[in-house]
């Protein structure tokens, strides 16, 4: 019989140290100049969470006068280890990986170059033809352009004003012939170069509750047709 207790009592221990019991306290300092009534909501971040999206895929492939049409249905597989009780309670999921901080991506310059030569390679006039003899009558240089743009929405969906700081980029120019504009479409930044980096725009604004605001950025590069260009990340 004491075997079998003791068998049993290692089990618990080992149960518990496998599992020990969680506990939490939270100390909050008030100050108030008359007795009054207050709701404290405390939030905090746990490990053990996560959730993954399930689709459904419903194919109708239609019938008479009813046209094929195919549904999606995203759901949400949420699984927790916690060690605490999350029943009857109230949950949202986010595509936010809290594991790799909230800080935004420092955005380097993007600089637009000629390649560099390879190895071994002698002279200055790499990816260009052979210069003609003075006395040749030289066209005047055509010009190749690359374009791009982009757009990103912010919506304020908080009861209160919101600070909001976008940073995007475009590439910049070492070279004469090689010319970046920006084009008129673009929503004018509140900062250029930010932080010493080249290139890199910023617009800084107040969104008000429910406010829908548009930032707008559209590039074009031109270069010489007889040359070729690449993209490269600053320093």
């Amino acid at each position: 019989m004491q075997r079998d207790i003791d068998r049993e009592l290692a089990r618990l221990d080992a149960k518990r140290t496998a599992n020990p019991p969680r506990k939490m306290e939270v100390l909050i300092d008030l100050n108030s100049e008359a007795a009054t009534s207050a709701t404290l909501r405390v939030s905090y971040a746990v490990r053990g969470a996560h959730w993954a999206p399930i689709y459904d895929a419903r194919l109708d492939t239609g019938a008479g006068d009813r046209k094929p049409s195919l549904e999606l249905v995203r759901r949400a597989e949420i699984v927790q280890s916690t060690g605490e009780d999350w029943r009857d309670v109230q949950l949202a999921v986010s595509t936010v990986r809290t594991a790799k901080g909230g800080s935004a991506p420092e955005l380097r310059s993007l600089i637009v170059r000629y390649p560099t030569p390879p190895r071994g390679y002698e002279g200055a006039s790499y990816g260009a033809p052979a210069a003609p003899p003075p006395s040749a009558a030289r066209p005047a240089p055509a010009a190749r352009a690359h374009a791009a743009k982009g757009k990103t929405s912010i919506h304020n969906g908080h009861d209160t004003p919101l600070r909001i700081v976008i940073e995007d980029q475009i590439p910049v120019s070492e070279i004469d012939d090689v010319k970046v504009e920006l084009l008129p479409t673009t929503t004018a930044p509140t900062e250029r170069d930010v932080r010493n980096r080249r290139g890199v725009l910023a617009w800084n604004f107040e969104a008000t509750p429910g406010e829908v605001k548009e930032i707008r950025v559209a590039w074009r590069v031109r270069w010489p047709a007889d040359k070729t260009i690449v993209f490269a990340p600053g320093q």
